[in-house]
């Protein structure tokens, strides 16, 4: 397809505005030489064998290294004019990362143009959590060392945020995420100490959270006996190097005076450093354990994200 530039002001594309068609030029002549796939729109980026593709940047700046996600497809005019086939380069406007994310190579200030890796070999950067975490994804809008992940980390500068990292991004949609999903939370902040005590250090957070959304209150559904009961989110230290984690369910408890009301059966996140035994009067049900030695920390989420399900056979309360 030969391009052509347009005058500001003039709608073309679906009435894409003219300094929006422009941006995707540049970025277009940037990426000639690189393998461009006429049909499909995907640029391969060479060396790593992976997947580029130029995104138009309408927000805030981007540095490089950021994880990216991508919004509204831009497509050149003509590109669905014969057998609804893609012709030609296909941009994307930037977004905020979510499921499908990339890393931006360089800087992309807000107005212009840029090229982001999808797939392959990334230079990014991230907050490393533990020198143990193998895998990276996107946290809160933000990429983050997690035990499991849809990057792989190759190389990594240290601990700690804003640290540069090698990443192998991957097609797949990497480690499922969902509801009671066991996260790292970053460090606590200790207050200033006391005149003539000894400041505390900082402690690892950990959380859980519904992996899809993890800025929302609540991290899961739990049916007890096909009742739903919604779970707040929790975020915690651990008391032990190796703890349990688990969705407690406490059952009803009738009111033993005539006029005074029952006790409403509750369920929440309950961090323990010890196992725990069923009982008719609470139901222990194990997410996973959480274990820090020194620097490491390690996550073992025994529960697949998603709905939790209990089976409950205490005495129920019976009414008139």
């Amino acid at each position: 397809m030969t391009y052509q530039r347009v005058q500001r002001g003039e709608n073309v594309a679906r009435h894409m505005r003219a300094d929006v068609w422009n941006d995707i030029l540049s970025a277009t002549e940037r990426v000639r030489g690189m393998g461009v796939n006429g049909k499909s729109g995907v640029i391969s980026s060479g060396a790593s064998g992976g997947v580029v593709v130029p995104v138009v940047n309408s927000g805030a700046d981007i540095a490089a290294g950021q994880a990216v996600g991508l919004g509204d497809a831009l497509f050149p005019a003509g590109s669905f004019d014969d057998e609804l086939s893609l012709q030609g380069a296909v941009a994307f406007v930037a977004a905020p990362p979510a499921d499908v994310w990339g890393v931006a190579m360089t800087a992309i200030p807000s107005g212009e143009s840029g090229l982001v890796t999808l797939t392959g070999l990334a230079r990014a950067q991230i907050t490393i959590h533990s020198a143990d975490d193998d895998y990276a994804d996107v946290v809160s809008g933000s990429l983050e060392s997690v035990n499991a992940g849809p990057a792989r980390i190759l190389w990594r500068q240290g601990v700690g945020a804003d640290k540069w990292a090698v990443l192998l991004l991957s097609d797949s949609a990497g480690a499922r995420r969902g509801m009671f999903q066991i996260m790292q939370a970053g460090m606590t902040t200790p207050a200033e100490p006391a005149e003539g005590d000894n400041p505390q250090p900082p402690a690892r957070l950990f959380k859980v959270v519904d992996g899809n959304f993890p800025d929302d209150e609540f991290c899961g559904v739990c049916h007890v006996n096909n009742q739903p009961f919604t779970v707040a989110r929790s975020e915690f230290t651990l008391p032990a190097a190796t703890c349990y984690i688990y969705i407690k369910f406490t059952a009803p408890v009738e009111a033993s005076e005539e006029g005074a009301d029952d006790t409403p059966a509750t369920c929440e996140i309950s961090v323990q450093s010890a196992t725990q035994t069923t009982t008719p009067a609470v139901v222990w049900y194990l997410l996973g354990r959480v274990r820090v030695e020194g620097e490491a920390a390690t996550i073992a989420q025994d529960h697949e994200p998603g709905n939790a399900y209990i089976d409950w056979f205490g005495p129920c309360l019976e009414k008139d």
